[in-house]
């Protein structure tokens, strides 16, 4: 019998190439490391992607904080490493020049250096290709026409106003496949009010299209490089909303036809997205402004502590008192609209301020703000991208006695307590939950702003709206917020969108009335403190299926 070996091939030994290319491989790994350790790095770029840097891990004694190091370790590292901002450049050359494309899903690239903003399927909205089913109309409406009764009630004239999306009033700049395809929201509500009769609400798109024939070069009434419009399709905006305020019988002052004159400065830019793309030696946005003077014009005051509130004066003072509540397209129409009113208050919503010393969370609408200011008009000035939410703001503070009139005409679902709350019940980070001594009731405490705690509604029908009584203990006053996702899906092309409404808590309260909207998405809701601290005893939660429109109460 014959015996085989076997040989082993002769160990090969690396040669100097082989060494060379390790040792630059090593190299090349630790470069950022490197960079990171020598204070090189290029963090503060971060906040050009609209977010803070990630901070250090921390580690202690806590288990929870070595079971978090790892992800918190790779989010530090990967918001500093070395060369982080010129390869993020690099990055978005090849996207803009190579592929034609947008370096960020925040936005798309259209024809020649044009930019869409896409978020939250804003730019399906706005081409139609979302529209609101005929419930959500209604909804939208009805919030309105209970606003514009409140305000009359009050002596006080009530105007919504909605500034189209940039790609209503330039769609040839459009992708090839992002054509318009029906009719926009907008379109929808307007249509309907007309045929409501409600005189309150204004789309401010045939007005800024007018404005868009005296397009020149680089003077548009939309920035293509941004989101917003310019400060002359701003002009053109409030002209119509003073047309539509004097046949509401506000008596504003009319704007000057003449002597308003546009400047191109030589050292600033309009609002742009190249630096957030990472392309800013790439792109260049031209910027023209009108700083309005002489006799009719507006002064803006000297800002107070509140960085979202502005005031303006018109010189000399004649003509109604203005509130604006307003989003990121009011800055450019303050100079321009404040010349229709004698004063004018201008507020950023949403956001957060303090007021009678109490710092608290406000939503798009505040009555507490109108009965504080007492002006003669409230203008409410939107962008189209509001209306990609599927259902309307509620309005704080809600009807509580209409809702527990409904409450107790439903039919009970679930009623938690003790145990079966607290099982239902998941703290997040920020938010501490433990047990009274007796047990009769939980106590919550979120000692963050934006701190909340999942409640589980898993096993409760789906597709029908449900009404929840929240059992409080509250010591102290303070904002309780509701959260939870929808889908609006009576479409072929659901929209994913999140609802929230924020209630006063005062102390001594005992009761907290909540709706839950049918197109409710998903098996859990979340209620959260925007401003923190607050601290309140929870000693129950019952749920019950919300009765018909119009059914009285003693009708279970």
């Amino acid at each position: 019998m014959s015996v085989r070996h076997t040989h082993r091939p002769a160990r090969r030994h690396p040669t100097l190439a082989d060494r060379l290319l390790s040792l630059g491989f090593c190299a090349l790994i630790a470069l950022p490391g490197l960079w990171l350790a020598l204070g090189r790095s290029s963090a503060a770029d971060v906040h050009f992607e609209f977010r803070t840097p990630a901070e250090a891990p921390v580690l202690s004694l806590d288990p929870a904080t070595w079971r978090a190091f790892p992800k918190a370790a790779e989010a530090f590292f990967a918001d500093r490493y070395g060369q982080r901002s010129n390869l993020l450049r690099l990055r978005a050359w090849i996207y803009w020049e190579l592929l034609d494309a947008s370096p960020s899903r925040m936005v798309v690239r259209g024809a020649g250096d044009w930019i869409f903003y896409t978020q939250a399927r804003v730019l399906d909205t706005s081409r139609g290709v979302t529209p609101l089913s005929p419930q959500q109309v209604d909804d939208w409406l009805s919030v309105w026409e209970q606003r514009r009764r409140r305000l009359a009630e009050l002596g006080i004239v009530h105007l919504v106003s909605f500034a189209p999306d940039k790609s209503a009033i330039y769609p040839e700049h459009l992708p090839w496949n992002h054509a318009r395809r029906g009719q926009r929201r907008i379109d929808q509500l307007v249509a309907a009010a007309q045929a409501r009769g409600l005189p309150n609400l204004i789309d401010l798109t045939p007005a800024v299209l007018a404005a868009k024939a005296q397009d020149r070069g680089d003077d548009l009434v939309y920035y293509p490089l941004g989101t917003h419009w310019t400060q002359r399709g701003a002009l053109a905006a409030c002209e119509a909303l003073v047309a539509r305020l004097a046949e509401l019988g506000a008596k504003p002052n009319p704007l000057p036809s003449e002597g308003l004159r546009f400047v191109q400065p030589a050292d600033k830019e309009g609002d742009s997205w190249a630096q957030r793309l990472y392309l800013e030696g790439r792109l260049r946005q031209g910027h023209y402004v009108c700083r309005p003077s002489g006799p009719g014009s507006a002064r803006e005051l000297p800002q107070g502590p509140e960085k979202r509130v502005s005031e303006w004066r018109r010189e000399p003072e004649a003509g109604p008192h203005l509130l604006v509540f307003h989003d990121s397209y009011g800055p450019d129409a303050m100079p321009f609209l404040s010349m229709a009113a004698a004063r004018s208050r201008w507020e950023w919503r949403p956001g957060r301020l303090t007021r009678d010393g109490l710092r608290r969370p406000i939503g798009n609408f505040d009555l507490e703000a109108v009965l504080a200011e007492r002006p003669d008009v409230v203008v409410e000035l939107w962008t189209e991208r509001l209306l990609a939410a599927g259902l309307p703001p509620a309005d704080e503070p809600l009807d509580q006695p209409a809702l527990a009139a409904r409450f107790e005409a439903g039919e009970p679902v679930l009623e938690l307590r003790g145990p079966s709350l607290s099982a239902r019940l998941a703290p997040q980070t920020g938010v501490v939950v433990a047990p009274s001594p007796d047990g009769q009731r939980l106590r919550v405490l979120h000692e963050q702003d934006d701190s909340f705690l999942h409640l589980d509604l898993s096993g409760l029908p789906a597709g029908r709206e449900l009404l929840l009584r929240l059992q409080l203990d509250v010591r102290a006053s303070g904002f309780l917020s509701l959260r939870y996702p929808y889908r609006d899906g009576s479409r072929a092309y659901p929209v994913d969108g999140q609802h929230r409404e924020c209630h006063a808590l005062t102390a001594g309260q005992e009761q907290l009335y909540l709706r839950l909207q049918a197109p409710r998405r998903g098996e859990r809701i979340e209620l959260f403190s925007e401003v923190a601290p607050l601290a309140y005893g929870l000693l129950g939660i019952e749920l019950r299926l919300a009765p018909p429109d119009g059914q009285p109460a003693s009708g279970r």
